[in-house]
């Protein structure tokens, strides 16, 4: 008995401990990486996209820490990019990449679903919510598919996709594929689960609210359709074998390249573990949202479930030989290439995506098995030279911030990662 306290004590104290580190260096590196990069203007072509990948868990961390500082940071970049919006250069808006927009959006709508949440409605003004309103009703009545140049209503796209309709009519040949929720359609229902709880927070009642609306009924009928169950009822797939002929997973049932090797997609090849790092946290959003408990209770359950796949069957624990902790590349639980090129041997190989879990998001309102797995990342601050292999995603060509871009040279971003990994871990 007095054991077992003794070790709770231990516990208790050793958290404390993390917990007092983490802080002092929370507090350190938001004054060197995130109210520097909050003052510039974060939705240009280059920045839009990291914006919506870097700045969640902060986001996340500055309410329900109780950051009024970093609230306020939020809160006056938002203000600023409305203001841009309504300027004559808002029309540059336009110019960038529509899942750029997206990402950047759900960061808007993240903000003002926190802010309504925690009862701090006087950070958002109407003009923010008119921008995502704006965004909401665009994307309902033309949408951008993700293999067709012709816009489609939202509605009618996912719904033929959950009828087992032909999803693109004006092609020859319908890939298995083409039946996936891709990204360019959960982003939008993310927005749209995020304004679904500040609608009914605030009882705001608008073409926008009814279509957040139908948007949530969509989603909950995509995740009791597209989900699949395995035989033990422990862990699920979403829309498994569906990517097997996507070129990006063409050679993924291979773990070592060969000579003129063939296409060999992995069996019931799933999401890559990189993309499928929003799921848990668009999962929650869409739980907050539910309006019927029984759905609300349904997706705590594939939640759960998620989370224990990942810890079981993604994350891969330190060994004498690689001792830090990574991730395969598929969520079926297999490590084989991805988006990879046999003639130039470019592409992500074994590991490859463990680069992700340093965005933090895996850790997301996540159990305490995985808390401890990312207070173990960020005591591998600073990372040395292997470390560094281990965490880097070199594959990244496009210009990025700075703040934001990975890179084998110890910089800006590697300190912003940091912040992300102590926050996640301290959450």
């Amino acid at each position: 008995m007095w054991k077992r306290i003794l070790i709770l004590l231990l516990f208790c104290f050793s958290l404390s401990a993390f917990s007092a580190e983490f802080d002092s260096d929370i507090r350190r590196l938001l004054q060197t990486q995130i109210y520097p990069v909050l003052s510039q203007e974060l939705w240009c072509s280059r920045d839009a996209y990291d914006t919506g990948m870097f700045l969640l868990i902060p986001c996340a961390y500055a309410f329900e820490k109780g950051d009024i500082g970093l609230q306020n940071a939020f809160s006056d970049h938002f203000r600023r990019f409305t203001d841009f919006m309504n300027s004559p250069k808002g029309s540059n808006w336009e110019q960038v990449l529509v899942l750029h927009r997206e990402h950047y959006l759900m960061l808007l709508s993240f903000f003002i679903k926190n802010s309504a949440e925690y009862n701090s409605l006087s950070l958002v003004t109407p003009e923010m919510v008119k921008v995502v309103e704006s965004f909401i009703i665009s994307e309902w009545h033309e949408h951008r598919r993700p293999w067709s140049r012709k816009l489609f209503p939202m509605k009618d796209h996912l719904e033929r996709i959950l009828s087992g309709g032909k999803v693109y009519p004006e092609q020859r040949r319908e890939f298995s594929y083409y039946r996936l929720f891709t990204d360019l359609d959960l982003f939008p229902l993310a927005v749209m689960g995020n304004m679904h709880y500040y609608y009914k927070k605030t009882g705001i009642s608008n073409e926008s609210s009814a279509i957040c609306q139908e948007g949530m009924m969509l989603v909950m009928r995509f995740l009791r359709q597209e989900i699949q169950w395995d035989e033990a009822k422990r862990f699920w797939a979403l829309q498994p074998g569906l990517w097997k002929e996507h070129p990006d997973f063409a050679y993924s049932g291979y773990e070592t390249a060969i000579p003129d090797m063939p296409p060999k997609p992995a069996d019931g090849v799933e999401w890559d573990t990189s993309h499928a790092q929003r799921h848990p946290v668009f999962l929650y959003f869409w739980q907050e949202a539910a309006d019927d408990r029984d759905d609300q209770e349904y997706i705590a359950i594939l939640r759960a479930s998620l989370f224990d796949k990942f810890y079981e069957k993604i994350l891969v624990p330190p060994t004498p030989q690689v001792p830090f902790w990574r991730m395969v590349n598929n969520m079926n639980g297999s490590n084989g290439f991805y988006r990879y090129d046999p003639k130039t041997g470019h592409g992500y190989g074994p590991f490859a995506h463990t680069h992700a879990l340093l965005y933090g998001w895996y850790a997301y309102k996540a159990p305490e098995k995985i808390k401890r797995v990312f207070r173990d990342i960020a005591g591998y601050f600073p990372l040395d030279e292997r470390a560094q292999q281990i965490y880097c995603d070199p594959k990244t060509t496009r210009e990025q911030n700075p703040y934001f871009k990975h890179s084998m040279k110890y910089g800006h971003a590697w300190d912003t990662f940091e912040l992300l990994v102590k926050m996640a871990a301290s959450e």
